[in-house]
């Protein structure tokens, strides 16, 4: 197996910022072995990476193209919270979205509540609105609240089949500029689109990359619009 050469002594352990350095690999996994390794010992991701690229640069051992960073995973999350908060300091409250509520407290409760944590884990503020009644209300309930630029419908399927295209269109109609769904569009995706539903969130979506672009809505917006 391939040794591993530490500036720190034998008996201790990496600081974080140990230079590593390896032979050119000899058999298939060398290099993975001895990274393993390292990284077992407390070696940093940036050291290990390398020392691989050096090791590789005249052997037969898989390329690294860039450089490998460790992250936390909660980094993009934190960074739609920043700039949620400058949202608000530019405009005095945060991004918002509208529940659009279709039905009885029964119907739409589960999907109101997935909306919300969703939306809100972005930084994006969930405006509990009342129901939309009838296609017809959407309208007066938009008017409402005027600083949602986002809306949701969150309803149940049955429900959806019969009024979410008409009150997509009215929602539309009303100013809301990016609407979404709760929940899989199924057959209905096609009309639904047609009657103006962007997006559908739904239990396996990529979450951040939703709202990545759910900001990007909300920046284009604000500079086309100032409310």
């Amino acid at each position: 197996a391939p040794v591993v050469r530490r500036t720190a002594p034998a008996s201790s352990s990496f600081d974080g910022d140990a230079a590593l350095a390896w032979p050119s690999p000899q058999t298939p996994g060398d290099l993975t072995r001895a990274a393993v390794d390292a990284a077992g010992r407390g070696a940093r991701m940036e050291a290990i990476t390398a020392a691989w690229i050096a090791a590789t640069a005249q052997g037969d051992e898989p390329k690294l193209a860039r450089p490998v960073h460790a992250r936390r995973r909660a980094e993009g999350f934190e960074a739609l919270r920043d700039a949620s908060d400058g949202y608000r300091d530019a405009r005095g409250h945060r991004p918002q979205v509208l529940l659009a509520k279709l039905g009885p407290l029964a119907e739409h409760t589960a999907r109101v509540m997935y909306a919300k944590n969703f939306f809100e884990a972005g930084g994006i503020e969930a405006i509990d609105a009342r129901p939309i009644e009838t296609p017809d209300a959407a309208a007066t309930v938009r008017a409402e609240h005027p600083d949602a630029s986002l809306a949701v419908l969150c309803g149940a399927d049955a429900r959806y089949a019969a009024e979410a295209a008409t009150t997509a269109t009215a929602l539309k109609q009303a100013g809301v500029r990016t609407l979404y769904l709760a929940g899989r569009p199924g057959d209905h995706e096609a009309a639904f689109r047609a009657a103006g539903i962007d997006e559908f969130i739904y239990i396996g979506v990529d979450v951040l990359d939703v709202l990545q672009r759910a900001h990007a809505h909300l920046t284009s917006a604000s500079e086309g619009d100032p409310q």
